[in-house]
């Protein structure tokens, strides 16, 4: 893991190679987002398109080089396929919490592949980022998502509401 000093870029789990995102990432990223993981998320579009995934790279990337994000493509080790997103970025309402998101391909759900990426990301958080604390939205109803959290610590703070750019719209979550 390469998380200290001037440098936040990689992490190898078992499985996964967790590493900043690329431009050349936009493509594979656009082919993963579908309308079933977009209505889980409150700020990746349904039709994400190459173009518009490369520009939040791009933005990401920035906010990586100011200490205020740690994105992750999640990879395969075995053969390199991209299989998703995490990340973590500096709260705009508090810049002592981080608010965690991550995503996975359909296909690669209920693997156990997000409990081992979010394991190993959320001590690089607190590494790279200058957060006390760490939050993750998530809507009542999505299990598998709870489960994540419940499996690196996290604990309910109760419901409450989310604006999701996606669809620009507050929505609930917990």
């Amino acid at each position: 893991m390469n998380v200290s000093g001037e440098q936040a870029t990689s992490m190898y789990t078992q499985r996964l190679l967790l590493r900043l995102p690329t431009e050349a990432d936009a493509d594979a990223l656009a082919q993963l987002m579908s309308p079933r993981i977009s209505a889980r998320l409150a700020s990746w579009p349904a039709f994400l398109q190459a173009p518009s995934a490369a520009s939040l790279i791009t933005d990401t990337l920035a906010l990586h080089a100011a200490h205020r994000a740690l994105p992750f493509i999640i990879e395969r080790r075995a053969d390199g396929e991209v299989l998703g997103w995490i990340s973590a970025a500096i709260s705009r309402n508090d810049p002592r919490r981080a608010v965690l998101t991550y995503w996975l391909g359909e296909r690669f759900q209920g693997q156990g592949i997000m409990r081992e990426a979010a394991s190993a990301t959320l001590p690089a958080v607190f590494a790279w980022l200058p957060v006390s604390a760490v939050r993750a939205a998530v809507q009542p109803d999505n299990l598998p998502s709870r489960c994540v959290l419940q499996a690196l610590g996290m604990q309910p703070l109760g419901r409450g509401r989310i604006w999701c750019a996606s669809r620009g719209q507050e929505e609930s979550c917990e």
